[in-house]
């Protein structure tokens, strides 16, 4: 997949030298000019002059946000020309969508359509099943298991919500066999699915992809767990309706 172009990808780079362009002089000069501020910064600082330099610092940080209105303008054109994509596939396939959700890069989406008891995933191509093609699902932080349901039991588990919440601190790894771990910062929060296709069997939809682990208070963290939580209870009812 790591070779695929997702269906909902867009020329990005195109559409930021686009606004670049249509910036006006004084965003163009304060995109390229900011860092000469900033820098003086620390001139000022070596030379005593404390709160020169902190009145620059901030003057930086100003003409930075200035300068990175036309790449953030760019950015919310691409995320809407996204949307507008993902849109018409679904309308293209005949998706009735109750639910739906797509990865913060925009790589993966998923949708529910209630009505027709079809479940859809979109990357670089569009598969469709129906609910009873979900075979298993499971929650997964940093690798570690936190909770499955399958086909077959049709039981979770551990019980997910206050355990991913943070309110505990701890991660269960009884199902799959790992040790536990009370850390209180994560890098990774995903849910892994087993359908009905002996091409593409696994499904791994992340909420939470992380470079470094980042406090599990954290707002993007928490936003991460109430989104996997809510998807792993949704195939689970759906895995019960169609078993």
């Amino acid at each position: 997949m790591e070779n695929m172009t997702s269906l909902l990808s867009v020329d990005e780079a195109t559409i930021e030298r686009t606004e670049v362009s249509k910036a006006s002089i004084v965003q163009k000069i304060a995109r390229y000019t900011w860092w000469i501020v900033f820098l003086s910064t620390f001139v000022l600082w070596y030379n005593w002059q404390f709160w020169w330099g902190v009145l620059t610092f901030i003057g930086s940080i100003m003409i930075m946000g200035i300068g990175e209105e036309p790449t953030n303008k760019a950015k919310e054109i691409a995320k809407n020309q996204k949307n507008e994509k993902l849109n018409e596939l679904l309308i293209s396939k005949g998706i009735n969508c109750s639910q739906k959700y797509v990865t913060e890069k925009y790589d993966l989406a998923i949708a529910v359509d209630e009505q027709k008891n079809r479940l859809c995933f979109i990357d670089y191509e569009v598969r469709e099943f129906s609910f009873a093609d979900i075979l298993e699902v499971e929650i997964v932080e940093d690798e570690v298991q936190i909770t499955k349901t399958s086909r077959g039991s049709q039981l979770g588990g551990a019980v997910i919500g206050g355990v991913l919440a943070g309110g505990v601190g701890a991660i269960i790894g009884g199902l799959s066999g790992q040790k536990t771990s009370s850390n209180d910062k994560v890098k990774r929060i995903y849910i892994k699915m087993i359908v009905n296709d002996t091409q593409r069997p696994y499904v791994t939809i992340d909420f939470l992809n992380e470079k470094k682990e980042i406090l599990k208070k954290d707002k993007k963290v928490m936003k991460a767990t109430n989104d996997a939580n809510h998807w792993y209870g949704l195939m689970s009812v759906l895995i019960k309706r169609a078993g």
